[in-house]
Parts: C-alpha cells; sequence; structure tokens
C-alpha cells in the first residue's frame, strides 16, 4: 500500500529498513542485559513488527509531503522529520504504558511475560530512533524533488499527486491512473458530504434548491417537516425573510438583507440576582430525598437562582408536589413541568415564583383557563405550552405580562395562524 500510494519504489524501500534495524538494536540492548532469544522474545518480537512501521511510516510521507511540495531533500528531510518527532514520540509511549502493569506480575507469570514486554518495549524505543534518524537520512540522500508539487490545480491548490504520466513506462502510467481514480472517489464524497442525502441544505442564490426552505414550507404532519417537535412554526412572513436571505447569498455575518426592513427586537431583562439560598441547603437535599425532582443551581453563583426539574418525575409529578416547592419559591428562575401530570391547578403556586424567568408546561393537561394568574409575574420571559390544551381565549390574560417575549403554542388549539408581527397571540422565538 506505501508502493501504490506513494508510487516510489525508493520511498517504500526506506520503510523496509526500519524492522530489521529495530530487531537488531533490540538485540543487542537484549545482549548487554544478559538476555537470551527465547520464545517469548521472539513473540514479543512479532508482536511489535506492524507497529514498529507505523513511526517510520509517519516519518516517510511527512517527508515526502514536503518533496511534493517542491522542497529540497534535504530541506524536506529535516523539517518533515522534526514536525512529527512529538507526535511519534506520543504514539510510541501510548503502546509501551500498555505493557507496564507487566512489572505488578509475580512467579511464573512475571518470568515469562516481562521477557514479552521487554522485547516490545525496547524494539518500539528502537523503531522511533529510526523514524527520526535513519529514514530522513535515507530520504535527503536518495529521493529527489517532485517537479510537479510546482503545478496548481484548477482552483489554484497545488496538485500533489501527479494524474499525467511524467514518463512512459508502466508504473508511471499505473501510478497516473491511481490518482485519477484515487481523487475523484474523494471529489465525490466531499460533494456527498456538502450536499447529504438529500441535497444541500442551503444554496447561496438557489432558495429554491435549498433543503432548509423545502422542510420549513411542508406540512406539520410531514415527518420531515422543520422546526421539530415542540417547537412553533415558522410564519409566511419568517419564510419570506429566510428566502430573502438565502437569495442575498446567505452570508452568516449579514446584519441587512436587500428588500426586507427590520425592526428592533426588544432585548430580554438583564438576570437579576434572587439571594442567597445557601441557608437552605438541608431542606433542599431533605425534599431531594423525597421525590425524583431536584433543584439545580443556574451556576457557581447563589444569586443566580435554582432550576426546578422533574425529568427523573415525569409523569409522577402532580400538583401536590409541585405546591412542596413553595417553600423555595424566591429562589427559582425556571421550572421544567413539560409532560408532567400537573393541572391548571399548578397556577396558584407558580404564582408565588416571584422571580420565575422560564416556564415548560409542554405536554400537560393544562387548558390556560388560570393563566391569568402567571400575570404577577413580571421577570417571565419564555413559556411552552406547546401539546397542551390552551385556547386563544386563555391567551388573552397573559397580555399583562409585561415582559413576556417568548411564548410556545404548537401543536394546541390556539395556535396562531396570522403572521402579523403585532398579534400578541403570535408564538415568537
Amino acid at each position: 500500500m506505501i508502493l501504490i500510494f506513494l508510487g516510489s519504489f525508493r520511498a517504500t524501500s526506506a520503510v523496509f529498513l526500519s524492522i530489521p534495524l529495530s530487531a537488531l538494536a533490540t538485540f543487542v540492548v537484549l545482549y548487554m542485559m544478559d538476555s537470551t532469544i527465547n520464545t517469548m522474545i521472539l513473540g514479543g518480537l512479532a508482536l511489535a513488527f506492524s507497529r514498529i512501521i507505523d513511526n517510520s511510516v509517519i516519518s516517510l510521507e511527512n517527508i515526502y509531503r514536503h518533496l511534493e511540495m517542491g522542497a529540497e531533500p534535504m530541506k524536506a528531510a529535516e523539517i518533515g522529520g522534526a514536525e512529527v518527532s512529538l507526535a511519534v514520540l506520543a504514539a510510541t509511549l501510548t503502546t509501551v504504558v500498555v505493557f507496564f502493569p507487566v512489572t505488578f506480575l509475580y512467579g511464573v507469570s512475571k518470568f515469562l511475560f516481562t521477557a514479552l514486554a521487554l522485547a516490545v518495549v525496547i524494539s518500539l524505543f528502537a523503531s522511533y530512533l529510526v523514524a527520526m534518524t535513519v529514514i530522513p537520512l535515507f530520504c535527503s540522500r536518495f529521493l529527489e524533488t517532485m517537479q510537479h508539487g510546482a503545478a496548481h490545480g484548477s482552483e489554484g491548490e497545488y496538485e500533489i499527486e501527479p494524474t499525467v504520466a511524467e514518463g512512459r513506462s508502466w508504473w508511471d502510467r499505473f501510478t497516473a491512473g491511481f490518482n485519477r481514480n484515487f481523487n475523484r472517489s474523494l471529489d465525490f464524497y466531499e460533494l456527498l458530504i456538502k450536499g447529504g442525502k438529500d441535497g444541500a441544505a442551503i444554496t447561496p442564490r438557489d432558495p429554491d434548491h435549498s433543503l432548509v426552505l423545502q422542510r420549513v414550507t411542508l406540512s406539520p404532519s410531514d415527518r420531515h417537516f422543520m422546526p421539530a417537535e415542540g417547537r412553533t412554526p415558522l410564519t409566511a412572513e419568517e419564510i419570506a425573510v429566510l428566502r430573502a436571505w438565502i437569495l442575498a447569498g446567505a452570508s452568516p455575518t449579514a446584519t441587512s438583507i436587500p428588500g426586507i426592513a427590520s425592526a428592533e427586537r426588544d432585548t430580554d431583562l438583564p438576570i437579576q440576582p434572587v439571594g442567597d439560598y445557601r441557608s437552605l441547603i438541608d431542606e433542599i437535599r431533605q425534599m431531594q430525598r423525597s421525590q425524583a425532582a431536584k433543584l439545580v443551581p443556574v451556576s457557581a453563583k447563589p444569586s443566580d437562582g435554582l432550576i426546578l426539574r422533574t425529568t427523573d418525575a415525569a409523569s409522577t409529578f402532580d400538583d401536590g408536589q409541585l405546591a412542596r416547592f413553595q417553600r423555595f419559591a424566591p429562589f427559582i428562575v425556571e421550572a421544567e413541568l413539560g409532560r408532567t401530570a400537573v393541572s391548571d391547578a399548578c397556577f396558584d403556586t407558580l404564582s408565588k415564583f416571584a422571580n420565575l424567568r422560564a416556564l415548560h408546561l409542554e405536554g400537560t393537561a393544562i387548558t390556560g383557563r388560570s393563566l391569568a394568574k402567571l400575570a404577577s409575574l413580571s421577570q417571565l420571559t419564555y413559556l411552552n405550552l406547546s401539546g397542551t390544551k390552551v385556547t386563544a381565549d386563555a391567551l388573552a390574560s397573559l397580555k399583562g405580562v409585561p415582559n413576556l417575549h417568548h411564548i410556545y403554542l404548537f401543536d394546541t388549539p390556539a395556535e396562531p395562524a396570522s403572521a402579523d408581527p403585532n398579534n400578541p397571540l403570535r408564538s415568537t422565538q
């Protein structure tokens, strides 16, 4: 394989040197240690031979890369060997350290396997020395600069591998043909990755062939529909903005889109400190031991508050269990109650969470008849009601919540049909 990919008999022959030299160095060291060649020593060498070649291959290929880019053999050997020296050493040490536990053996096991481990370790270190000294020296003396390395490809890149036979020999023709076919396979793979199985997600200046635009305009019941479950579908206005952005070039740094007027968006409230809950740590731990719901700190700063998580409780968490957390209400800034057994009665407790900023109620039996009780939560900015039974009439009571900018209503009776950005019932993201 080295011969096929490098296309050079001389470069391939350099690797042949690593095995006999490493084995010879191992025998010399073992002789100096008064060891003999036995079955375990030979077994260790057989185990290490495939790994011995790797060090030389890494060094050789990097040197050969510099030769293909037009460097002189002496310079390519010096730079190429130095670039991979630490990487090859690290790879060698990771293999050597595997045999360290042998030192903990005792009795007959230690007598047998110490010789095997010793042979592997010595031969690997010898192969490292060969890869860092003999291989660069061989390349600097017997390899030549590749003239085709100065030629440019169709996109201004260096053509590293020759795709046209430089001579009339069968080997030159074989190497050029192999490189052409290999490059075609790489180009095909690159196109496949860029486009994915169903096409490119975004094709700049061509919205009709952009997969993302096709998916957001599908019916919500389609399995390919975007966005995913729990997110509100894009409105006609938002889809028009997405189309205009793709048509304008789909720049990720664009601050404006031709033909689209953007309005200033209200920013979320800055995070307000909620106080120090550390004096209640023992009570919190006792509460968590008695049920699956947990209070998780937002950060290392106690003043950032707590998150009420019911992931482990799920369908068993009801209004009664929620009421038990009223003791910690001033410190709870987010309540994750999605897919739990809470009902509209939970709003009696939630209305006392004065610092609540985010409330997840997706997938619950909420109908919304008590949503008006959330009007007192001045810090509430996020509310997810997707998959509930909330109606448009029930949502009207949320107009009094001053900072509620993010409402998710996907798969609810109140899901808005209007694209009017001033519609108070419109879901936002």
